[in-house]
């Protein structure tokens, strides 16, 4: 997922001019996050079992509501702009 977003932000514009650059690195950041949180919750739970609770679930609400914002953002826009086309 985070590599989908790197290329997204990197090398999509390409591929999709018709989309606007902030919006691009927007859905970019939006993967990143997502693998990111992905990470956090399915390796680095597990590799560090004893870190403190109260950080380990800030930190993966920050990273899930990026992820979400980012989503929406992007979602919000491609329907109102009539899609990638």
């Amino acid at each position: 997922m985070a590599s989908a977003g790197f290329w997204v932000t990197l090398e999509a514009p390409r591929m999709f001019s018709s989309i606007p650059g902030t919006i691009r690195i927007q859905m970019g950041l939006a993967g990143i996050l997502g693998g990111a949180f992905l990470f956090m919750v399915l390796v680095a739970d597990r590799l560090f079992p004893r870190a403190d609770r109260r950080v380990v679930t800030a930190a993966e609400a920050i990273t899930f509501l990026g992820f979400l914002v980012g989503l929406i953002v992007s979602g919000v826009w491609l329907v109102s702009s009539g899609g990638m086309g």
